[in-house]
């Protein structure tokens, strides 16, 4: 959370970089609203990883009285190192964005499958193509987890 001190106006809060349930959050986007308006946050970015649905499903309920920004955190493989990159005010139906998105979706589906076959060659548990599909949405490796 960042805080900016405005001169001769009040004290404002923003933070632009939230994760909801649709990522590695905890809150739905309602919760999400209500956590960010005790904590005085007015200006606020959800930039979960590698999906839109966060933004989607909290834009329509943001309030006249909140400023909310379109974010998305990107994983990326560089020679060094993995790292994430955020991206601020993009439309998310943009065809040259929606192909991006779809090829990190692609991605994270082989990172689950590599994660997956590592614990059944090394311990022995296999999951099902189901449990698959739906731990690879949101925070698969915390429900992955606590299986």
């Amino acid at each position: 959370m960042v805080e900016i001190q405005t001169i001769g106006l009040e004290k404002k809060m923003i933070d632009l970089h939230i994760h909801t349930c649709a990522s590695d959050g905890t809150d739905d986007t309602r919760s999400l609203l209500e956590r960010l308006r005790k904590a005085g946050i007015k200006t606020f970015a959800v930039s979960d990883h590698d999906t839109v649905d966060g933004i989607s499903s909290i834009e329509p309920l943001v309030p006249e009285d909140m400023m909310f920004i379109r974010g998305i955190e990107f994983g990326c493989i560089t020679e060094v190192r993995n790292c994430h990159i955020l991206g601020y005010g993009f439309t998310p139906v943009a065809k040259a964005f929606v192909r991006i998105l779809e090829k990190a979706c692609q991605k994270k589906q082989e990172v689950i499958h590599r994660h997956i076959g590592f614990i059944a060659s090394q311990y022995g548990i296999k999951l099902e193509e189901e449990l698959i599909q739906l731990y690879g949405n949101g925070d698969w490796k915390q429900r992955l987890g606590e299986m």
